[in-house]
C-alpha cells in the first residue's frame, strides 16, 4: 500500500513539473508598432508626399503601440541620424499599459538636406522590440516664376511667322524654325507638334518625332542638331487634379516636388486638350507645370498647322 501511494506521488509530481514546463513554453504576442505619415497641407490639390520634407516645415509621424493582456508596453524612444552628423535621440519614455498614441514632430532646418533617418523603437515587457525607420530629405524650398500672359507655339508647317520651340525655364523665351540659331535651340526644352497618330503634342527637342519633324537643313553642317538638342521629361497630370492657379499663387516650388515625386516622365506628351496640365523636368533638373488654355484644331488635312495656346511656371 505504501509503495502504491509512493509511486502515485511522484506520478503528481512528474505531471505537476509537465503542466508547468508547458506553461513557460507558451509564445507571448509580440507588441505592435505603426507609423502614419502626418502630412502637411495640400497645395493647389497637391497633397504633401511621405519622404519630402522642406526646411522649415515638421516632419509629423503618429506612431501607435498595441500590447496585449500578458505583454504590456515598456518603452518608445525615437532617434535623428543626419548624413555627416552623430545620432541624437529626440524621445525616450517609459510606458504602461497596452496602448500608445505619440504624436511626432521634429523641425527640420538646413542641415536636414544631408538626408534623416528617424528610427523609432517601441519595447514590451516580453518578446521582441519593434524597429521601423522613416527616411527623409529636407529640400529648401524656392520661389517659381510664371509665364502669366499666353503663349501661342504652332505647328510644324504653320505659315504664320510661327513660334515652334521655347525655354521652359526663365525667361521662357519662344523661337521659330524661320530664324532659330543653333545657338538658341540649344536653350530650347520644348517644340510643339501636331501629327497624325500623336495630335497635338509637346515633344522633347532630342524626341526622334520633333528631329524628324522639323528641317534643319542648310541651317549648319550638323543638319539635325542633335548635339545641342536637350532632353525634357513630360508627364501629363491626370484631369481635375490639379489647381493650376493656386500652386501659381502658392509662390513656391513645394507642389512641384511633391507632384514629381515617383513619376516616370517621358520625351513627349500627346493627345492634348484645352485643360490639360502637363509635368515636365528639364535636363538641368528644373521642375514646372504647363497649362493648356486653348488648342485650334487644324483646317482641312493640314494637320501641323495646329495653333495651342498656353502658360507656364517652373522653377527658377
Amino acid at each position: 500500500m505504501k509503495k502504491t501511494i509512493k509511486t502515485m506521488m511522484y506520478f503528481m509530481v512528474a505531471s505537476s513539473l509537465i503542466l508547468t514546463s508547458c506553461g513557460d513554453d507558451e509564445d507571448v504576442k509580440d507588441a505592435e508598432m505603426t507609423l502614419t505619415y502626418q502630412g502637411a497641407a495640400a497645395i493647389g490639390g497637391v497633397p504633401s508626399v511621405s519622404g519630402i520634407t522642406f526646411v522649415g516645415d515638421s516632419v509629423k509621424l503618429m506612431i501607435t503601440g498595441k500590447g496585449n493582456s500578458d505583454n504590456n508596453l515598456k518603452n518608445i524612444t525615437v532617434t535623428k541620424a543626419v548624413v555627416g552628423k552623430s545620432t541624437e535621440t529626440l524621445y525616450n519614455k517609459d510606458l504602461s499599459g497596452t496602448d500608445l498614441v505619440y504624436n511626432f514632430a521634429d523641425l527640420t532646418d538646413t542641415e536636414d538636406t544631408a538626408g534623416v533617418t528617424y528610427t523609432f523603437t517601441l519595447t514590451s515587457k516580453e518578446g521582441n522590440a519593434q524597429v521601423k525607420t522613416y527616411v527623409t530629405e529636407a529640400y529648401i524650398a524656392e520661389v517659381t516664376d510664371d509665364l502669366a500672359t499666353p503663349l501661342d507655339l504652332m505647328g510644324q508647317t504653320n505659315p504664320t511667322d510661327p513660334l515652334n520651340f521655347m525655354k521652359l525655364t526663365p525667361s521662357f523665351t519662344p523661337y521659330s524654325i524661320t530664324n532659330v540659331t543653333k545657338q538658341e535651340y540649344a536653350v530650347c526644352d520644348m517644340a510643339f507638334f501636331y501629327g497624325s497618330s500623336n495630335k497635338a503634342t509637346f515633344g522633347s527637342t532630342d524626341d526622334a518625332d520633333v528631329l524628324g519633324l522639323y528641317n534643319f537643313d542648310g541651317k549648319e553642317t550638323n543638319p539635325d542638331w542633335t548635339d545641342v538638342a536637350r532632353t525634357t521629361g513630360f508627364y501629363k497630370i491626370p484631369a481635375g487634379t490639379v489647381d493650376y492657379d493656386a500652386i501659381v499663387a502658392d509662390g513656391s516650388d513645394k507642389a512641384l516636388y511633391n507632384l514629381a515625386s515617383g513619376k516616370s516622365f517621358a520625351s513627349k506628351a500627346n493627345m492634348l486638350i484645352p485643360g490639360d496640365l502637363v509635368l515636365f523636368q528639364t535636363q538641368d533638373g528644373k521642375l514646372g507645370i504647363i497649362e493648356v488654355q486653348a488648342l485650334n484644331p487644324p483646317t482641312g488635312t493640314a494637320a501641323s498647322n495646329a495653333v495651342i495656346t498656353l502658360v507656364v511656371l517652373a522653377q527658377n
